[in-house]
């Protein structure tokens, strides 16, 4: 991983999140790009009181966007300090979804990484509106989204789950592979059972990803059908002491079908682990 894009709305878990893909890559070559969008619904920080007019509000907007990079650089060279890691600020006007697309594809971005719930901080939902929104625009790289105020330690158990609906690629898996280099981290296959055997196209899937394993510390597991599959993932994660959920994610994949969940039967998926989100319609 050569480029991470790190958004930020400036919030704890922001920062929590770019401190943590720092320390994950702390012994790795790496460029962060720090990005921060803004419009006219941001929020300005630096306003004393009263109403800015139409006048004042972009240049105000403008000034806090850069004013908060800036030390949020500072911040993050000061907290961690790794002579291989180098830092770019970003400030843009516009949606976030667009910007970082355009970024990705522009700056060839390996993984974006985003906090899980950002400057609301709700309490009641699954992910953050803005986590969400990018991780369903199709990006051409991995999305990571860390939660709010975890402390770093260097996952040994990595969690992936599928349905083996979908056939994976050698550079679909590279973010894995990457990570359990960089950690030693043993992965953890769970499947769901939801039938007695795996079709054919089902089981070649599994076959490609076993060949794609078999150069790390790797088991398979089957869990049964529960009445949601975030139950039989919370139970999965809970049990096996998982430190980083894997994921992927295209339309009608199982990870779309959780989404899809009515909220009483996600509420009680509360990701407290980095979630590492690999698209395959890109």
């Amino acid at each position: 991983m050569k480029n991470i894009l790190v958004p930020t709305d400036f919030s704890n878990d922001a920062y929590n999140a770019l401190f943590y893909i720092t320390q994950l890559l702390k012994d790795t070559h790496c460029t962060f790009h720090i990005l921060n969008c803004y419009d006219e619904k941001s929020k300005v920080l630096t306003k004393k009181g009263g109403e800015l007019n139409e006048k004042e509000l972009p240049y105000a907007l403008r000034v806090d966007s850069k004013e908060g990079l800036l030390k949020t650089k500072h911040r993050i060279v000061l907290d961690t300090g790794h002579e291989k890691h180098s830092f770019e600020s970003i400030s843009k006007k516009g949606d976030l979804i667009k910007t970082v697309a355009k970024l990705v594809k522009d700056l060839q971005i390996d993984l974006v990484v985003m906090g899980n719930k950002g400057i609301t901080g709700a309490k009641d939902i699954f992910m953050g509106s803005n986590t969400t929104r990018v991780i369903h625009s199709g990006l051409a790289c991995p999305v990571l989204t860390i939660p709010k105020e975890i402390d770093f330690k260097i996952p040994k158990n990595l969690a992936l789950v599928t349905d083996y609906k979908n056939c994976i690629s050698a550079e679909q898996m590279a973010a894995i592979m990457e990570i359990t280099g960089i950690s030693g981290a043993t992965i953890r296959v769970m499947h769901i059972n939801e039938k007695e055997s795996l079709d054919k196209f089902e089981t070649s899937n599994m076959n490609t990803l076993t060949k794609y394993l078999e150069k790390v510390d790797h088991s398979f597991h089957w869990m049964p059908k529960f009445s949601s599959k975030t139950e039989a993932i919370q139970l999965f994660l809970e049990e096996l002491e998982i430190d980083m959920l894997v994921m992927f994610h295209s339309e009608h994949s199982l990870m779309d079908k959780i989404f899809r969940e009515p909220v009483i039967k996600k509420i009680t998926f509360d990701i407290e682990l980095p979630f590492l989100v690999i698209n395959l319609s890109k």
